[in-house]
């Protein structure tokens, strides 16, 4: 991908995403990379989803410029089948939005976004 597809595709200035460090970034931080033009980005990988929600919504309330949220699982969850339709059905519009038409189910990664989805449930 060239740097001008990069720049156009994540709506940033600069081809520069600033490192998601989980348990170090702050709202301010993430706001002041997006509005500097490079791409912000949430180390939400030891947040609750709670903590996660709070901390988009504080980005979104000091710029509109866009930025990423970083998601890992550091420990083993088993959602339920119920918990992984929620978040998928809470997830569709955003993938969508993003041109995600081939993904069908939550299942069709073969099950490497259970964990993931778990923390939006």
């Amino acid at each position: 991908m060239s740097e001008r597809k990069l720049t156009v595709l994540l709506g940033i200035e600069h081809p520069i995403i600033q490192a998601p460090m989980a348990g170090v970034t702050t709202s301010e931080f993430v706001e002041a990379s997006a509005e500097t033009g490079i791409h912000g980005s949430i180390g939400a990988g030891y947040l609750s989803a709670e903590e996660t929600r709070k901390f988009i919504r504080k980005v979104k309330s000091l710029t509109e410029k866009p930025f990423a949220v970083n998601l890992f699982v550091p420990e083993k969850v088993n959602p339920s089948e119920e918990q992984l339709r929620r978040a998928y059905e809470a997830l569709k519009p955003i993938g969508n939005e993003l041109g995600m038409s081939s993904w069908n189910t939550p299942l069709s990664t073969g099950g490497k976004l259970k964990g993931i989805i778990e923390r939006f449930v």
